[in-house]
């Protein structure tokens, strides 16, 4: 394990582990149904159920301490290997209606696991988020101060949506003037959440820690 204050504490790194076995067991078993009860087998969720419970295996491998040199990274892998193939499998069944187990039988819906998938995805990432975001009090100044620019975003955006049928009543160069004010600040809106979502994480880094010595000094 690397040294405080970069190690997760250890109710983290069971919970990852056990979502990291609930991933890789439950991605095992569809791989196998999915191979012999069908009538013929479905080797396209096949696959991306292996690389699933490949995800699973990096993620248990982590949980018993490796790959701690990048924390945020891994999980981050590991989300995001979760959410696209878990995606990708259900639009590999989604045209069919999903995956007839049985001869004769109607075809069960994989919307239920598709949602179990996003659900252990976004875990995955909120843990990965968390790795770094704890390193430096900083982060979560520039957290905050990006939430309020998304709030601010999502009142305008919101507040002209809601009231598009009273804009759209309006004379046209005034409906211009607050549309054109409205998309400026729609700008500045994202460009600040972004800079301060994105300065967040950098402050996660190593070599922005505080008490770390910076390189030349």
């Amino acid at each position: 394990m690397i040294p405080s204050p970069m190690s997760l504490p250890k109710p983290v790194m069971r919970t990852i582990g056990l979502l990291s076995a609930a991933l890789a067991l439950s991605a095992a078993g569809m791989g196998v149904a999915c191979t012999i009860f069908p009538p013929h087998a479905v080797w396209v969720v096949f696959g991306f159920e292996l690389i699933m419970c490949l995800a699973g295996v990096v993620g248990l491998l982590f949980a018993r301490g490796q790959f701690q040199e990048g924390q945020g990274m891994t999980l981050l892998c590991v989300g995001g290997t979760v959410l696209f193939a878990g995606f990708l499998s259900f639009l590999s069944t989604y045209g069919p209606g999903g995956i007839v187990f049985r001869t004769n039988a109607a075809a069960t819906s994989m919307t239920p696991w598709f949602v179990s998938r996003i659900a252990l995805g976004l875990c995955f990432l909120s843990f990965a988020a968390y790795a770094v975001l704890r390193r430096n009090p900083k982060s979560r100044a520039y957290i905050v101060r990006g939430l309020v620019a998304s709030v601010v975003l999502a009142l305008v955006v919101g507040g002209m949506y809601v009231g598009r049928n009273a804009l759209n009543s309006m004379p046209g160069a005034v409906r211009g003037v607050i549309f054109a004010i409205g998309a400026l600040v729609a700008v500045i809106g994202v460009a600040a959440a972004g800079h301060c979502f994105i300065r967040a994480f950098e402050c996660g880094r190593p070599e922005q820690l505080p008490g770390t010595a910076t390189p030349g000094a």
